[in-house]
């Protein structure tokens, strides 16, 4: 069993350049914690970041276990604590292996580095607000977006988007907003070619997403749903979406890695997605779009969601693409006196 020398807590206030607006509600700042896992000298960083309404922890339920478990977690092992801080340890012990070996990580996992081609989520209380942002995102060379839609701002305000960007790739994410009685909106978003409806459905109506699937054209994407690892392996056994959304920040590295193993001789694919984090989780999601068989990513640039960041560089577009970096581990780095500074919480454990 690999022992590790010391562990770093750091919670973060992360602001954000707009509010996120969702079916579920809206978003004005983000809570994180990081996580650093330190040997030889050389420290891994992973972080956790619980999503309000999506997971079910929150950032004090994941600062606390992190805290409890310290000594578990410098033994080398991951204790039962919330999902996104078991998450965070198991992202920062694969960047720490990576470093340790002096390779980027998509190496070490298998990856081929190439350019991910970048989407943005999109959201507006009006179509004209809406529309805005997607011209903004147009305007810096973004290749797609991904628009949030709820009851009463649905097929108007993605016909708005296609009809004035005809070439540009757009998806659609209700987050679990409407419920199966809405067949008239889910007929007209299928006449608009889009690239894929995520979340249509209530998180828990597996069943019901599977028969939406059968029935529309649009590639149906699972996100909600798919909180634990028992929940993605029912949706599998469902075959209740064509894609998985999968958050390295729910499941880990290793998560992903075995799901994807789990979907080789499915017709689904994975699409990975993030918990709007800072440039540690973006890394490691970076590092796994270079795995081959996956679905199209949620990547963006780090600056058109956050007005700071935690890691250096930050995670920018080149051509409205994101593209792997060939510095070891995860291609980013954590400046440990500045985020002492900036961290609202902050602590160092050791073994004895």
């Amino acid at each position: 069993m690999t022992m590790f020398s010391s562990l770093i807590l750091a919670r973060l206030k992360l602001r954000l350049v707009d509010p996120i607006i969702t079916g579920t509600g809206v978003v004005k700042g983000r809570d994180v914690a990081l996580v650093g896992i330190e040997s030889d000298g050389i420290i891994g960083w992973g972080e956790a970041a619980p999503y309000p309404n999506y997971s079910r922890e929150t950032i004090d339920d994941v600062w606390g276990g992190l805290g409890r478990h310290s000594d578990d977690i410098l033994r080398g092992t991951i204790p039962d604590i919330p999902v996104t801080g078991a998450a965070a340890v198991d992202q920062a012990r694969w960047d720490l292996a990576a470093r340790l070996t002096n390779e980027p990580l998509w190496a070490a996992i298998g990856g081929v580095a190439h350019p991910v081609p970048c989407r943005v989520a999109v959201s507006g209380r009006t179509i004209d607000s809406l529309l805005a942002k997607v011209e903004h995102a147009v305007e810096c060379g973004i290749p797609a977006v991904k628009v949030k839609v709820m009851p009463g701002r649905d097929v108007a305000f993605v016909r708005a988007v296609v009809e004035a960007w005809p070439h540009l790739g757009v998806a659609i994410d209700a987050n679990a907003s409407f419920d199966h009685t809405a067949t008239e909106v889910f007929d007209a978003f299928d006449t608009l070619e889009l690239d894929f409806f995520e979340q249509p459905l209530p998180r828990d109506d597996l069943r019901g997403h599977a028969k939406l699937r059968d029935r529309l054209d649009v590639p149906i994407a699972l996100d909600e749903s798919l909180h634990s690892r028992a929940a993605i392996t029912q949706a599998i056994e469902l075959r209740a979406a064509d894609l998985l959304t999968v958050k390295p920040g729910i499941v880990g590295t290793t998560g992903v890695l075995e799901i994807n193993h789990q979907l080789r001789d499915t017709e689904m694919a994975i699409r990975l997605s993030g918990l709007i984090e800072s440039s540690v989780g973006r890394a490691h999601t970076v590092a796994l779009t270079t795995l081959s068989d996956m679905g199209p990513a949620d990547l963006a640039p780090t600056s058109f969601y956050l007005e700071g960041d935690s890691a250096q560089p930050s995670w920018e577009s080149e051509n409205g693409a994101i593209c792997p970096r060939p510095d070891a581990g995860i291609g980013v780095d954590v400046d440990i006196e500045e985020l002492e500074h900036v961290a609202v919480a902050w602590g160092r454990f050791t073994r004895d």
